[in-house]
């Protein structure tokens, strides 16, 4: 059997979409409290020790399973670290918090079989152009509090070069 850990709706899609049989089981591992415990870790070290985190706790569960966990999250130019929104106007500050910025995004897949561990880890520069609220609002015309949906709409702020 294979466990994703996530109970993300797009993480579940693109399994769909491969037809592959699995099944969907958030780790609900306290991603703030990781982070905090381990401030000298860089971004990149952060997003792995959290991917390998969800893949750990359902390990000790299933440890004869597949398991597959991932993370990801944006760091801006300045270093603060973009992680999900959890109501619209987080939303939305994240997303003008990117506006003319080249933003780094790290995303970490973790593969945990019994009690081995593999990673592998991604960063993607993505350069957008400047953008403010009524743009966001014109093309989000159907963005909610639900990130996904307004990551569609910034991706068309994304340079050229970007995408």
């Amino acid at each position: 059997m294979l466990i994703l850990a996530t109970k993300s709706s797009t993480k579940r899609s693109l399994m769909d979409r491969n037809g592959l049989e699995y099944i969907a089981m958030p780790a609900d591992v306290d991603e703030c409290s990781i982070e905090n415990a381990h401030p000298s870790l860089n971004a990149k070290e952060t997003v792995i020790l959290l991917a390998r985190a969800k893949a750990k706790k359902l390990s000790l569960v299933y440890p004869n399973e597949f398991i597959i966990a991932a993370d990801t999250f944006g760091v801006l130019p300045d270093g603060s670290r973009l992680h999900k929104a959890k109501t619209t106007e987080e939303t939305m500050k994240m997303c003008l918090s990117q506006s003319g910025q080249t933003v780094t995004i790290y995303t970490v897949i973790c593969v945990a079989h019994r009690s081995k561990f593999h990673t592998d880890t991604t960063e993607t520069k993505i350069t957008y152009t400047n953008f403010g609220r009524t743009t966001l609002e014109k093309f989000g015309h159907v963005w909610q509090a639900q990130f996904g949906v307004m990551r569609h709409s910034v991706s068309m702020l994304m340079r050229p070069d970007s995408r």
